[in-house]
């Protein structure tokens, strides 16, 4: 226990660096910040006292106010700046059902609630899926910012299931409320099977009203 840092720590196993304060604690390692209300689970954990800085190379667990579960590997959790960072891939799970897959690296704020990333893949909580580069969310308001976005809509979303929904564009931001796409190409062919008339729609600017799917 770190009762100045309010922090609490558990493993089977510790190595104590006592004049660098550097612990790294091993085996079923539990690292509770009670400040910051969040929990971390690891089989190896690295926490500088000096910088305040938290890191794992190894799979690690990272819960969130009961908000976010984060998975990944090669992370960094500064405590000081309440920021996570990670040169590998991670997968974030919030509470409105949304699942973003973290390619390559990313960076989370925490007390903004923005994630940065230079490609996620989103799921929705209707399955639909979206392909971004160089993106930007912010999860406390429900926005996201990217480009050389593609989005592969549930097969049923626009009411036949053998529908095989594609958007593809070269920037986009959504919200709440709606999906507006730059420099766009919209079909609803099925690609694989070609069971329908093949058409496009290509538009500057075009708007997907999530509310009344239009």
């Amino acid at each position: 226990k770190i009762p100045n840092k309010k922090i609490n720590i558990k493993s089977k196993k510790a190595e104590y660096y006592k004049s660098k304060k550097i612990i790294i604690f091993k085996d079923d390692v539990y690292f509770e910040d009670l400040e910051n209300k969040i929990e971390i689970f690891s089989n190896e954990i690295t926490y500088n006292e000096n910088k305040n800085i938290i890191f794992s190379n190894v799979p690690t667990k990272i819960y969130k106010d009961n908000k976010f579960k984060i998975k990944t590997t090669d992370i960094l959790y500064d405590r000081n700046q309440q920021k996570i960072y990670s040169q590998n891939d991670g997968l974030i799970e919030d509470d409105k059902e949304n699942i973003y897959e973290l390619k390559n690296k990313f960076t989370f704020n925490l007390n903004d609630e923005v994630i940065k990333s230079k490609k996620s893949i989103i799921t929705d909580k209707n399955k639909n899926e979206y392909i971004f580069e160089d993106i930007i969310i912010n999860i406390k308001k429900n926005e996201i910012v990217g480009k050389e976005i593609q989005v592969n809509f549930e097969n049923s979303y626009f009411g036949n299931n053998k529908n095989d929904p594609v958007l593809k564009g070269r920037a986009a931001i959504s919200n709440e409320n709606e999906f507006r796409l730059y420099k766009a190409v919209f079909s609803t062919c099925n690609i694989e099977n070609k069971n329908c008339r093949g058409w496009e729609l290509n538009s500057n600017e075009f708007t997907h009203n999530k509310e009344k799917k239009l």
